[in-house]
């Protein structure tokens, strides 16, 4: 059974004494599991945005023998990093 994290913030409004969820491996691999989503995210979004980054600095030759336009470059360059 998977512990949902509704069910892991309602932990911290057991009656002292009763906090037993913690020894719950479920709960914990749950909770494991979101943070590992979470620093994955974030990896990807610093990686995004220092590819943009290395993109603004091509040149117009480079940029073309790519295949694609300065408009491009500079619409992928000024993507919120969050955005794919």
């Amino acid at each position: 059974m998977e512990t949902s994290m509704a069910q892991l913030a309602d932990f911290h409004h057991d009656p002292p004494g009763t906090q037993t969820r913690t020894n719950h491996p479920g709960a914990i691999r749950t909770l494991g599991l979101w943070a590992a989503r979470l620093i994955d995210t974030l990896l990807d979004w610093q990686e995004r945005a220092h590819q943009r980054h290395h993109l603004s600095g091509l040149d117009d030759r480079l940029i073309r023998d790519m295949g694609l336009s300065r408009a491009e470059i500079d619409a992928e360059v000024h993507k919120p990093f969050w955005k794919s």
